[in-house]
């Protein structure tokens, strides 16, 4: 998947913005299979903090392919979202409710007026 790219300069800004709302994500060119991108140009500071976000990520992936920093490193098991049951058996754990009541309950509480 390449990417391309073409800059074009609009005398008026507004014969710019009608191009961005008529063609952005509407067309689908030859041979792509995603649609067609149009949006203003980044600003330097954004092309910066774009490259140094995928130099981060990149060195973290590179990282995590490499294996564990040290032998009998584990990484540790991330929990689950709250109120989304695990997706791994955890001792003790029954999804954050009490455990069924066994036999009969218990006669009610009177209290005196």
């Amino acid at each position: 998947t390449s990417k391309c790219a073409a800059f074009l300069r609009y005398v008026k800004r507004e014969s710019a913005v009608q191009a961005i709302e008529n063609l952005n994500h509407s067309v689908v060119m030859d041979g792509a299979t995603r649609p067609l991108i149009v949006k203003f140009a980044d600003t330097k500071a954004q092309r910066q903090a774009r490259q140094l976000r995928n130099s981060r990520r990149d060195q973290l992936l590179a990282a995590m392919r490499a294996g564990p920093a040290y032998p009998g490193f584990q990484i540790p098991q991330v929990p689950a979202p709250l109120g989304v049951p695990p997706q791994y058996p955890m001792p003790g754990f029954n999804g954050g409710y009490p455990p069924p009541m066994s036999g009969t309950p218990p006669p009610p509480h009177h209290h005196p007026p």
